[in-house]
């Protein structure tokens, strides 16, 4: 299941990064959609996907200690935890350190998906987006459990008539 939920993501990654689906991230300034718009976005691209699968994908499921934003379900035995956060969050590593590990306990699942939304390049934001393994490794060495990491771009792109270089997020 972990495999399938990699590969869903890919194909979310894929359409915001490549076909032009960075473009619903913005708000038509320089201002990135609210955090629940992004996660409506996912399940959009990606429910037809898991139904077609014989796989549930839930939006703000409870754990007991609050709602995880996504469980994909085989059946009962089987889910995966999909956390989204967009880079900018004011409690990001919260998210990840704190927040997934207990929403993970609440489920009684050892696997989840901390999903990261690139929303600006500023130098901050670049050392966070940097460090994400790094952390998501600590996170599994304290815990014991398997937090892996997503990343999805959505900082807008050139058109292919004026990209001077390979975008190498």
């Amino acid at each position: 299941l972990m495999r399938f939920v990699h590969s869903l993501i890919g194909k979310f990654r894929h359409w915001a990064e490549e076909k032009g689906g960075w473009r619903v991230f913005w708000d038509g300034s320089s201002k990135a959609i609210p955090e629940p718009n992004m996660q409506l976005l996912f399940l959009a691209v990606l429910d037809g996907y898991c139904e077609k699968a014989g796989l549930r994908l839930d939006r703000e499921v409870e754990t007991g200690r609050g709602p995880v934003d996504f469980t994909i379900t085989a059946d009962k035995r089987v889910r995966v935890l999909v956390e989204m956060k967009k880079l900018t969050h004011g409690e990001f590593w919260n998210g990840l350190r704190i927040q997934t590990p207990i929403y993970m306990r609440g489920q009684e699942v050892t696997h989840a998906i901390f999903l990261v939304v690139r929303d600006s390049d500023t130098p901050p934001m670049r050392e966070r987006w940097r460090k994400l393994s790094q952390e998501a490794a600590a996170v599994n060495s304290e815990t014991g459990l398997q937090v892996e990491i997503e990343r999805v771009d959505v900082l807008p792109k050139d058109p292919a008539s004026k990209a001077k270089s390979r975008d190498s997020s």
